[in-house]
């Protein structure tokens, strides 16, 4: 492989690490609630004052990739 892809590569990497990084520190500073209804499992956020319903961690990390735009992604 040649090098420019390699870190090209090795970037991409580190942005994802920092990106996953940032999207656990929002979480853990209390901007996420679980909330449990009906036996199903929803994420809600105090930006939309734990209005909404996001069923899966990966779609809690595309809103949280679209609203706040980390990085300038």
């Amino acid at each position: 492989m040649n090098t420019r892809l390699t870190n090209k590569i090795s970037s991409q990497t580190s942005q994802q690490d920092l990106v996953l990084f940032m999207f656990d520190e929002w979480i853990e500073d209390g901007n996420v609630i679980t909330i449990t209804e009906s036996n199903t499992k929803y994420y809600a956020t105090q930006d939309a004052l734990y209005k909404n319903r996001i069923e899966s961690k990966d779609d809690l990390l595309d809103y949280y990739i679209t609203e706040f735009n980390p990085l300038n992604l």
